[in-house]
């Protein structure tokens, strides 16, 4: 296929690099492993403005190296043991305005049960598109206004063994590809692929005896802090404006693997008041307050951190009241630093960095 050519030769180089590594760095206490596979999947048209860039079926490929974590870690036995590796995907639109896309992200993959015939796995990194939107040479891409992205994919599979160092995984994905609003346009790229991995365990990883260590639950944990944006607006090639937000959570860990939570804060948008004709001079209009729950993945000192939140009695409505964030979490001593995306809905509003103090361990 000529149009998938690109792609291939892609996944060619980095398959051979990956093997390559794979061989040269193997340590047969923990050695490294690698899959490749492919997969189908289409653009998801969220925005009424992205129907005409659907052209034809994504077209996948993928090549990964991995290790299984050893079990000298807590959250090792909690989880089945899960594996850690770097993927890179190769994916070609089928978009003659958006091009290919490729991402290099790092990803955790969870065995769902002490078997591992199920699993998810969650990865996050960055992205690359070949035709962004140009005034000049492609002003038709409404959909990613720059060649640099974030990328973020969640997979459930099931693990299918067909020898001690062979396997295969069917599974279905879901990508997401944007700038969080760093440069417009952005409504963001997101596809559902159906994937088919095949796997090659560079050794036998050894086996470690799944234990249940013991686990005490932590007190109340308050926390307080701030996060810190940027995004542009319309139209193209705009000034970009400060997204601040300023919180105090709540969280009661329940068990060894994750804790529930709330926040609750400030949020200050700065261009929120240039998108409403009339309102440039109101300073307080760029203001909303807000409230989240939240729900948190614990593999210490790193973290998955999900929340759904809403504003309350906002000023500007355009966005409307339900946004989501997806942040990485790494936690030192007391302190937790957080990087991640804010969203309404399937719109990405802003990739935003921040750190926040724990009251209590």
């Amino acid at each position: 296929m000529i149009i998938f050519a690109p792609v291939i030769r892609f996944l060619t180089v980095v398959l051979i690099f990956a093997f390559g590594h794979a061989v040269s760095g193997q340590d047969a206490a923990n050695p490294w492993h690698f899959s490749a596979g492919a997969g189908g999947g289409f653009i998801v048209p969220h925005h009424p403005d992205m129907k005409y860039l659907v052209e034809g079926h994504v077209l996948a490929g993928e090549v990964s190296i991995f290790k299984v974590t050893d079990g000298h870690k807590d959250w090792h036995h909690y989880f089945n043991f899960p594996a850690w590796g770097v993927s890179f995907n190769a994916l070609d639109l089928r978009s003659d305005d958006i091009g290919s896309a490729y991402t290099a992200m790092i990803f955790l993959d969870a065995p769902l049960n002490p078997k591992r015939t199920l699993g998810i796995k969650m990865s996050i990194g960055g992205g690359w598109i070949t035709k962004p939107f140009d005034e000049d040479d492609n002003f038709h891409n409404s959909a990613i206004g720059s060649f640099a992205n974030a990328s973020l994919a969640l997979e459930g599979y099931v693990n299918i063994p067909l020898s001690e160092s062979i396997f295969i995984r069917p599974g279905i994905a879901l990508y997401h590809i944007s700038n969080g609003a760093m440069k417009m346009p952005n409504s963001g790229i997101n596809m559902p692929i159906l994937k088919l991995n095949i796997g090659y365990l560079g050794s036998a990883p050894p086996k470690h005896e799944r234990l249940q260590p013991e686990f005490v639950k932590p007190s109340n944990q308050m926390t307080t802090g701030a996060s810190f944006g940027m995004k542009e607006i319309l139209p193209i090639g705009g000034p970009k404006y400060a997204v601040v937000n300023i919180f105090a959570g709540w969280r009661k860990r329940f068990s060894p693997k994750s804790s529930y939570g709330a926040e609750a804060g400030i949020n200050y948008n700065e261009s929120l008041s240039h998108r409403e004709e009339g309102s440039s001079d109101n300073f307080f209009y760029d203001f909303r307050a807000y409230i989240a729950a939240q729900y948190q993945l614990h593999f210490e000192p790193f973290g998955i951190r999900l929340q759904a939140g809403g504003y309350l009695f906002p000023a500007f409505e355009e966005d409307g009241s339900v946004f989501f964030r997806y942040h990485l979490i790494y936690e030192w001593e007391r302190v937790e630093f957080m990087a991640g995306l804010k969203s309404h809905f399937a719109k990405a509003d802003n990739i935003e960095v921040g750190a926040a103090y724990r009251f209590r361990k």
